[in-house]
């Protein structure tokens, strides 16, 4: 059985864990291969703790997402929905990868022991992408389009006071040179509770980063821009 919240899970025993709401009575979970919930492949609506195991039988090798709420009054009314998780599953793969809360990651897809932590968590802005295709032409011979999937674009910033070690720049280079495509894992705490999400992303340009100061090479600054493939 896969770790509980694995960001990477090698099993399709699936449990999923939240924080605990004081007053609430019920909680219910939604998870989906698609980022706006339109199709749901599991959920439950009944949950009297803050956790849900399940098996995973949806496509190998793929994103999911989730998201939970909780009522205090057995679920006459429902709280908004939480902050959306999301974790993958490839059942081929030999190890999971489970971060340690408020690290940011690159993680190898093929061998997930293969794994670098940033140091000081960066400071990031992800911007959801929606692409479509083209379904049907009206009699107008209008287009009309299909919502196929929502991806991110994804920028890091390593600011004066939020720095990266010299060792991770050289990281962030081997993951973009070598690996290529890789996962971005952040496991991160939103005051409520401890979110983990994954990527699949490669690095849009050549990491280009400054040292802190003169004499400083040690310490980088700058900014990375990923997209999600």
């Amino acid at each position: 059985m896969a770790t509980a919240n694995a960001a990477i899970a090698i099993d399709n025993s699936i449990t999923l864990d939240w924080a605990d709401v004081a007053g609430a009575n019920l909680y219910k979970v939604q998870v989906s291969l698609f980022a706006d919930f339109r199709a749901v492949f599991e959920e439950n609506l009944l949950l009297a703790t803050s956790a849900h195991s399940f098996t995973d039988a949806e496509a190998n090798d793929a994103k999911r997402f989730w998201r939970w709420a909780y009522s205090e009054d057995g679920g006459t009314t429902w709280s908004k929905w939480s902050e959306v998780g999301s974790y993958w599953v490839n059942t081929a793969l030999a190890t999971e990868y489970v971060p340690a809360a408020g690290v940011w990651a690159l993680v190898k897809p093929s061998d997930p022991s293969d794994a670098t932590a940033f140091e000081l968590s960066p400071k990031n802005k992800i911007i959801p992408v929606s692409y479509n295709r083209v379904k049907d032409r009206n009699r107008q011979g209008t287009l009309l389009s299909e919502y196929l999937t929502t991806k991110g674009d994804i920028r890091l910033d390593f600011p004066e006071n939020g720095y990266m070690h010299h060792e991770m720049f050289r990281e962030i280079q081997r993951f973009h040179t070598e690996v290529k495509t890789f996962f971005l894992v952040a496991s991160t705490n939103n005051g409520r509770d401890q979110v983990t999400r994954i990527w699949k992303v490669q690095i849009k340009t050549d990491p280009d980063l400054t040292m802190l100061a003169a004499g400083r090479e040690d310490l980088m600054t700058g900014s990375i821009e990923l997209e999600e493939v």
